[in-house]
């Protein structure tokens, strides 16, 4: 039995990959939430996105960068 090549498992489309940038959280922040300085009031617009994040210290830096 031939095994698949590890690299063919999972295809990640390249409009779903960040951008380069100079941090992995502004990148992250600013493609989830375009022009959230101007729609911070906007409750459709914050609760029709989300950060989804593997640990709490992971989220509590996120919330500090946004915040």
């Amino acid at each position: 039995m031939e095994r698949d090549n590890e690299a063919s498992w999972i295809e990640i489309y390249d409009d779903l990959l960040l951008q380069d940038n100079a941090s992995s959280i502004t990148s992250i922040v600013e493609q989830i939430y375009p022009n959230r300085l101007q729609n911070h009031k906007d409750l459709d617009y914050l609760q029709n996105r989300t950060i989804l994040a593997p640990k709490n210290d992971h989220v509590e830096e996120i919330n500090n960068y946004i915040l």
